[in-house]
């Protein structure tokens, strides 16, 4: 089943997005700083993919996306800085979601992102929820 990791230090907002994620049939973690989403891969979480503000406690959520690309888990910026901005220093095939956006817009960039990069792995996209939720 597709897992999206949600970091983000608004409480209301991981709440939100969780939420709407799992009403679609995804599961989710969630982590309000760079270190605790850090930690939650190393402790055996296995995203899917990733929905990262860059705007953060202690690091970065630069420090995120870099470690997540490391491991080629497709990560959507989040942000409520300006978007011309964040794009010129990151990636670009990285994309960047203006604050507030709803929900089915960052849906729409998650499977979008994860087609790109399990094509460039050459393996199936992983993004879509099964039908079956037996």
């Amino acid at each position: 089943m597709p897992h999206i990791l949600i970091v983000d230090d608004s409480d209301a907002l991981r709440k939100v997005l969780r939420d709407y994620f799992t009403s679609l049939g995804y599961t989710c973690s969630e982590a309000a700083s760079a270190k605790e989403a850090i930690a939650q891969v190393e402790k055996g979480v296995h995203p899917t993919a990733a929905v990262v503000d860059l705007i953060l406690p202690e690091d970065s959520g630069l420090v995120v996306l870099d470690y997540l690309r490391g491991l080629n888990v497709p990560c959507v910026v989040f942000t409520a800085l300006s978007t011309e901005i964040c794009q010129d220093a990151l990636p670009k095939d990285t994309p960047v979601l203006a604050k507030p956006a709803h929900p089915d817009v960052l849906v729409s960039a998650l499977r979008s992102v994860s087609t790109s990069a399990s094509k460039r792995r050459k393996s199936a996209s992983l993004i879509e929820p099964s039908a079956d939720t037996t």
